[in-house]
């Protein structure tokens, strides 16, 4: 946990203007400082970063991240520096990433899944990437979430929100 909170300080402290800046990270396995790649080639906001094993995620409104089609979040695998996409296009806008030890993918914000019988939008706060698409999680916030956190039992903590109310 001390190694996550270091690697959100230094490459917090290295955001400028939208866009990192730094291009090292340390390495959580074996705790060598490497290159990361820049994260300035995303052609919109990175909103959120988060590093699990040996991938750093990143999360905003984005299309695209160092030529290659990714819309809102992408990963970069470290060691050899190459960028994916993560399923899919969300429609919305996210605040937020969080992976826990099982590699599962959690994102926040406000998100558009679906119309209800008069043709109005339904929203949900919190999504999960099940390895194929975004699903809802059981229960309902009904506000947008700002930030999402994994404890050491892998028990997703939303950390901040304007909520008012959890089901």
């Amino acid at each position: 946990m001390k190694e996550k909170i270091l690697i959100m300080i230094l490459l917090l402290s290295s955001f400028v203007f939208g866009q990192i800046s730094s291009r090292i990270l340390m390495n959580p396995v074996d705790k060598r400082w490497i290159s990361m790649g820049e994260l300035s080639g995303a052609d919109g906001e990175i909103n959120a970063i988060t590093v699990q094993g040996y991938y750093l995620y990143a999360a905003g409104s984005f299309c695209g991240i160092k030529n290659i089609r990714a819309h809102d979040i992408a990963r970069l695998h470290i060691p050899s520096n190459t960028w994916s996409a993560i399923g899919e296009e969300v429609e919305g806008r996210i605040f937020d990433v969080a992976v826990d030890s099982k590699d599962n993918i959690y994102i926040g914000g406000w998100f558009t899944i679906g119309y209800n019988e008069y043709g109005e939008s339904e929203f949900d706060y919190i999504l999960k990437w099940n390895g194929s698409k975004w699903e809802s999680l059981p229960g309902r916030v009904n506000e947008i979430v700002y930030a999402l956190e994994i404890d050491d039992f892998d028990n997703l903590m939303l950390a901040a929100g304007s909520l008012k109310r959890v089901t």
